[in-house]
């Protein structure tokens, strides 16, 4: 008599503790992958919102650099310069391009950078109207890192340091820090530019 034995095949599986360990070493890998994707993408975030008010102030700048160049004698005969300061600037200057000349006022205030309008109204005209305000650029850092926005020189390029002397100043120099969060990179950054004022003679 012929006996046929057949093969059993045995396929061992899991254990319950060894699942329990590869489903914690799982989930400890995805949280941790998980956590540096969100990790950069909170830095690009940052950087991307860090340059766009770099950018936003940036432009800002540049139109004050312009409106500082066109400083003109105002629409009540005064001198273009009004006053001027460390952190804030006033002058006479058409902004608009209309037939009127605006008193301008660069400012510093809680930490943002300002800009202020006063158009010339009345019969005869005066600068009594209200002043629009709109902000520059935020998270300034200039009085945290002592350095003056603006700095100014005369027609021989020596600085003016009485500030009061306003008729001597004929280039001015600007320096505006910023940073969103000073705790994170990018780190201080500085808008630099320097401008003279046509209706003034200079030699810078």
């Amino acid at each position: 008599m012929k006996y046929s034995f057949s093969k059993t095949t045995y396929t061992r599986g899991f254990t319950f503790i060894e699942m329990i360990v590869f489903t914690t070493v799982s989930a400890m890998f995805f949280i941790a992958v998980g956590g540096i994707i969100v990790n950069i993408y909170r830095v690009n975030s940052y950087a991307l919102e860090q340059a766009s008010a770099i950018d936003q102030s940036r432009r800002g700048v540049l139109d004050m650099v312009q409106y500082i160049r066109e400083a003109t004698i105002s629409d009540t005969g005064s001198f273009p310069i009004v006053s001027a300061g460390t952190s804030t600037f006033i002058f006479y200057s058409n902004i608009d391009n209309d037939t009127n000349i605006e008193k301008v006022r660069y400012f510093l205030e809680d930490g943002e950078f300002k800009r202020g309008i006063i158009k010339s109204t009345g019969d005869p005209l005066a600068y009594t109207a209200s002043e629009k305000v709109v902000i520059i650029a935020k998270d300034v850092r200039n009085i945290v890192n002592n350095t003056n926005i603006f700095t100014y020189y005369d027609e021989s390029g020596l600085e003016v340091t009485d500030l009061g002397e306003i008729t001597n100043m004929t280039f001015i120099r600007v320096n505006l820090i910023i940073n969103l969060n000073p705790a994170r990179a990018p780190e201080d950054f500085t808008l630099r530019s320097g401008v003279s004022i046509r209706n003034l003679k200079t030699n810078l």
